[in-house]
């Protein structure tokens, strides 16, 4: 089996979350898989992690975290994307503010923490990708992004693993689904018998030609999420040995050039979790567009967005961006988090409205304070009715 894995390791937390959390994490996660890198020369994973996390890092005290990515990329032993500062979804936010949480993430790190992407590619959160942003992530300097194949499978019928799918001069890597779910899910419990079943289902698939696999999952996935299964020792730590080894494990940089591109005119939106039956619904983004709640608080959203004719303020707002104040910008750019809407996914099982009053407050403050008697009355209807959600 001639194979390539490129692996994937999203780092994040949403701007609000508590720090005995957040501690948690560190300690479960994020400081074992970084003393993992401490032992090896050379590459090992790509990375994502974006300004809102190294800004809880910092508060928390936890600098030898922010040392670690920092040391990391600048050795190359991560290959570390372009990112966004606050994880919005970003075919659901207005362009300007698309454009806003780019720069600020790239700026930001690099300002306060020395930290500088390595590579060219660009992680959309929660893999939300629309075509449309394609022109936006070119003319920042970005030459591609990593999605999920559910929505290719969709539109083509396969998904992509041995070309590079390439739209509007654009390259578009697709996560595998299955195999990084299988890991996700805790579905296969060692990295041993993981191998054994990609060696065994594989060549089935790809009749032993040469292939590539993306495999692209939260890193909170090892050591957190499964403090139970104890998958670092068990799965990540044996899983980059080995890929380490036999020369398997490979960057996407590398991997633009190993494989033949393939040209196409078109992609649907999605996420890592629109399956093919919401593409039949036209529902592009499940998770963060679908009930009354997620409509209400994309409302309120709105109205703060267009308060105070946010746009034309957007370059003075750039220029004089402080992070330990308050302004319209950063507080447009907290209240786009993803989290807020994900919370509110009822009917998918995502159910704490407390989450999402987060956004719904800091929106409703921007209102009051920027908005016309018009604006504050409907934003104040459905503030309270945010407001009164209840968790079950």
């Amino acid at each position: 089996m001639e194979i390539k894995i490129a692996l994937l390791l999203h780092f994040y937390q949403p701007w609000w979350q508590y720090q005995s959390v957040l501690e948690r994490i560190v300690n479960e996660c994020y400081r074992p898989i970084l003393n993992i890198l401490k032992n090896v020369n050379g590459f090992c994973f790509s990375v994502n992690a974006n300004y809102a996390l190294f800004e809880l890092l910092e508060k928390a005290g936890f600098d030898d975290v922010i040392c670690g990515f920092k040391t990391a990329a600048k050795l190359g032993k991560i290959e570390l994307l372009g990112s966004t500062a606050y994880h919005p979804i970003m075919p659901l936010i207005p362009d300007f503010l698309q454009r806003a949480s780019l720069e600020k993430d790239a700026l930001l790190k690099q300002k306060y923490f020395g930290i500088e992407k390595n590579c060219n590619g660009v992680y959309l959160p929660e893999m939300a990708f629309s075509q449309k942003a394609i022109s936006l992530l070119k003319s920042m300097g970005y030459n591609w992004t990593i999605i999920d194949d559910e929505q290719f499978d969709f539109e083509y019928g396969y998904a992509p693993h041995d070309h590079i799918i390439s739209l509007d001069d654009f390259k578009i890597f697709f996560r595998s689904r299955l195999w990084s779910n299988r890991i996700s899910f805790f579905e296969i419990p060692t990295f041993e018998k993981l191998w054994e079943r990609m060696k065994y289902e594989i060549p089935i698939w790809t009749q032993n030609k040469p292939l590539y696999i993306i495999l692209a999952m939260d890193a909170e996935t090892f050591g957190h999420h499964s403090k139970d299964k104890n998958n670092i020792q068990d799965i990540l730590i044996p899983m980059i040995a080995k890929l380490r080894r036999d020369n398997i494990i490979i960057s996407f940089e590398e991997l633009m050039n190993k494989f033949p591109v393939k040209i196409i005119s078109h992609i649907c939106d999605g996420s890592w979790s629109t399956t093919k039956n919401d593409l039949r619904h036209n529902c592009a983004f499940p998770l963060w567009n679908y009930n009354k709640h997620h409509k209400d608080l994309w409302k309120l959203a709105n109205i703060a967005f267009d308060c105070s004719t946010l746009s034309h303020y957007y370059d003075q707002l750039l220029d004089d961006y402080d992070p330990s104040q308050s302004n319209l910008l950063n507080d447009c750019m907290k209240i786009a988090t993803s989290c807020h809407w994900w919370w509110l996914a009822k009917e998918q099982g995502n159910w704490d409205p407390e989450f999402a009053k987060f956004g719904a407050r800091l929106a409703f403050e921007i209102i009051k304070k920027f908005g016309n008697h018009e604006k504050i009355e409907k934003a104040e209807k459905l503030f309270k009715k945010i407001e009164s959600l209840k968790k079950d």
